[in-house]
């Protein structure tokens, strides 16, 4: 009974000092490459003006970056929202908008066109621009771009509620300078997303592709693996290629 016992007890020592998990390393393919990024936060501002019909709308008082708060009482959310209020108006609208951080009203006439009444403005929804892809994991199309959040005017954390990613290219770089960053500008290479935005965090931007990136799976490394040392980079600096 006594080596009974003891054997069950050297069992569950053995058991108890065995590691709680034990998976494999995680590989994750490196990034490198440029993305473009439209992060949605239920904001609707104005981007630019349309050449025909828009100067009507210019000269009325709306201008690039105001952000539409309201049309006749209806809040705007999104552009299909101020596509109904211009359907449902009655020749003219009332539009309630937010300009560095003030609330002013503007009255303005639709044009009517065969499409229905127009204000010849070019909308955006949240935050646009490019960024560069830190991985991607080729079993689950899960990746990561940026490596830090995007904020909003106001300097705080974007409130994002969508987004998508599209490909995209360099077309120039600003070099960077003792006390001013660098730049990269681009342009999106196609209309269809070529993925979903589910997070925007003080991290990065994370998402899903739908078609993801080629290239040599590495294993994670921990924090405490880290060392100074040579290391390679891999980035976008023009067109679309690392």
């Amino acid at each position: 009974m006594k080596k009974t016992a003891i054997r069950l007890m050297a069992m569950l020592l053995c058991i108890c000092m065995a590691p709680v998990t034990a998976y494999g390393a995680e590989y994750l393919i490196p990034g490198g490459q440029v993305i473009g990024l439209e992060l949605s936060d239920r904001t609707v501002t104005v981007a630019a003006f349309d050449d025909s019909i828009g100067e009507k709308t210019r000269q009325a008082g709306l201008c690039i970056g105001d952000k539409l708060l309201q049309i006749d009482e209806k809040q705007v959310t999104c552009a299909e929202d101020v596509r109904r209020a211009l359907k449902a108006s009655a020749g003219h609208i009332t539009v309630r908008l937010e300009r560095k951080g003030k609330t002013e009203t503007v009255k303005l006439t639709p044009e009517i066109t065969k499409d229905g009444p127009k204000l010849g403005i070019f909308l955006k929804q949240g935050v646009t621009g490019i960024g560069t892809v830190t991985f991607y994991d080729p079993d689950t199309g899960k990746f990561g771009t940026l490596g830090h959040g995007v904020n909003n005017a106001r300097g705080e954390l974007l409130d994002m509620v969508s987004g998508n990613a599209y490909k995209a290219a360099v077309v120039s770089v600003r070099k960077g300078e003792c006390g001013t960053p660098g730049q990269l500008m681009g342009a999106l290479k196609q209309a269809s997303p070529l993925g979903s935005l589910y997070k925007n965090t003080n991290r990065g931007v994370f998402g899903t592709a739908n078609t993801g990136w080629t290239g040599k799976s590495l294993p994670i490394g921990a924090a405490a693996e880290v060392k100074a040392g040579p290391a390679t980079m891999l980035s976008t600096v023009e067109g679309e290629s690392t």
